[in-house]
């Protein structure tokens, strides 16, 4: 039994944060979910690592969602077997349950803080707060800068055309005969902008893809090729996972069809080093109708610049949980955690 980084379910983008929680609680393999409400510091990624950890102990399987701001954190998980999930909804990824009580629960941490916070250490707090949330501000800035210098590439309908054609034809391949049915479709991030740069989740492929696609993407064809495979996947009656990019959530990095153990996703030099897979060499397609790579040293300043500037948060958002945890009763978070595991694992009504 196994516990990985399945997908992130948001994004620091160049328009913003993006969520997919929405996609991810309505989804209809998740017939329960509890949202878990609290501030930094009071054990929200502990208490979902320590449930996990059990359930593996005894022998499910988990899937775990990593967060975008700190990867080594968790926003949610989600126990296959038992059709249930656990998410992080506070803010900037607010979410509550369909219908509490009944397709799930909150999981409130309110009750762990014990409220002896005042004075100088109530000061410091406030600021470690607005400084973090600040520094967020100011990665957002240099992000939204990058997007509009880098702007909208303007694709040759031929090259297009004839890049939609060739991954349309590798989709039929590969999925062989018409499926029928109702395909799902889910929408997860594959990657995230983060304090540490870039950060793919080639695991996720690893562990579910008997096949990678690899479209070059240098000149930007990825993303009509990768559109044009949904599409086709879908007229196929295949599910699939659309992976927006994590920079530009308007444009998709990949697909995944689970049915067919296969994925394709838009390669630069990096991701193409990283998999191993089958190349569709889209940049010999693009120019052959005079298309370029974009290139700038400006946008490459405006990405480090927005990295340190999470690097900063990340570094105020630890001082701010340090602070925050000798006030926090972390023996009832686990006291809360083992009770939640031996009611999932025995049926019982959760608490």
């Amino acid at each position: 039994m196994n516990a990985r980084a399945a997908y992130f379910l948001g994004a620091n983008t160049c328009s913003g944060f993006c969520s997919v929680f929405e996609d991810f609680a309505s989804e209809e393999t998740t017939e329960k979910l509890y949202v878990i409400k609290g501030g930094p510091g009071c054990g929200k990624s502990g208490f979902m690592r320590s449930v996990a950890s059990a359930l593996l102990d005894n022998g499910l399987d988990v899937e775990l969602f990593p967060c975008s701001g700190d990867p080594n954190s968790l926003d949610g998980m989600y126990i296959p077997k038992l059709k249930t999930a656990y998410l992080d909804g506070t803010a900037p990824h607010v979410i509550e349950p369909m219908s509490a009580g009944v397709t799930g629960n909150y999981v409130s941490f309110a009750q762990f803080y014990d409220g002896a916070i005042s004075g100088g250490e109530r000061e410091r707090i406030l600021g470690l707060t607005h400084g973090y949330k600040a520094a967020y501000a100011e990665a957002y800035r240099s992000l939204k800068a990058h997007g509009a210098l880098r702007g909208e590439q303007e694709l040759p309908s031929e090259a297009a055309d004839a890049a939609r054609e060739r991954v349309c034809r590798l989709t039929r391949q590969l999925l062989g005969k018409r499926r029928g049915g109702r395909p799902r479709i889910k929408t997860r991030f594959l990657d995230a902008f983060t304090h540490k740069g870039r950060i793919f989740l080639t695991d996720t492929l690893a562990g579910g893809c008997e096949e990678i696609i690899l479209l070059d993407n240098s000149l930007g064809l990825a993303h009509e090729a990768l559109e044009a495979c949904a599409s086709e996947a879908q007229r196929l009656g295949a599910g699939i996972v659309r992976c927006p990019d994590a920079l530009f959530p308007d444009k998709l990095l990949g697909v995944l069809v689970p049915s067919a153990c296969c994925a394709f996703i838009a390669a630069d030099k990096r991701l193409a080093r990283a998999l191993r897979g089958r190349h569709v060499r889209l940049d010999a397609i693009a120019a052959r109708y005079g298309m370029k790579p974009f290139s700038s040293e400006a946008g490459d300043v405006l990405l480090r610049e927005a990295q340190e500037s999470l690097s900063r948060a990340k570094s105020l958002h630890d001082a701010l949980e340090q602070a925050i945890n000798p006030h926090v009763d972390f023996g009832g978070v686990y006291a809360l955690a083992e009770a939640h595991t031996k009611a999932l694992l025995s049926g019982e009504k959760m608490l």
